[in-house]
């Protein structure tokens, strides 16, 4: 664990989500549906912020279009997170890239990966990942954690 980074502790009324989680909702076919379904259904139950890099738009429409094999289909999940009121999303600006690197360098992550780190650290948001990496490296909780972990 990396005491840099945050980390869900339950009581949470912003966090940062990773697009993986996204693409298992939109893609009922996904093993992780259900968890990324239930974990949703708690985020608006509860009222909690979703706050991800703009790039998240972009993940998950090629990843839907991609699985689905229909172009449509990605266009419709990036209309539904674009109108989504609990989402928001943070530019790519120099900041968030600067930290990404940083952050991405010294833990080992990917370049996308990084970003959704470095925007739950700048944003003080704790990161929400199905991501094995992401949860080893970068202090993620996985869906089913993010609302049952003590301070």
């Amino acid at each position: 664990m990396n005491p840099a980074l945050p980390q869900a502790t339950g009581t949470d009324s912003v966090l940062t989500v990773d697009a993986c989680i996204l693409v298992s909702a939109f893609d009922g076919h996904d093993r992780f549906h259900r968890e990324a379904t239930d974990f949703l259904m708690e985020v608006a139950r509860r009222g909690v912020r979703l706050i991800a890099p703009r790039l998240l738009l972009l993940e998950v429409r090629c990843a839907i279009a991609r699985r689905t094999h229909d172009a449509d289909a990605g266009a419709r999940a990036d209309a539904a997170l674009r109108a989504a009121p609990l989402l928001q999303l943070v530019p790519v600006d120099d900041r968030l890239l600067d930290a990404a690197g940083d952050m991405g360098a010294r833990l080992r992550l990917r370049s996308a990966d990084a970003l959704y780190a470095a925007c739950a650290v700048l944003h003080e948001a704790p990161l929400v990942s199905l991501d094995a990496e992401l949860v080893s490296r970068a202090n993620a909780s996985l869906p089913q954690q993010a609302f049952s972990r003590q301070p």
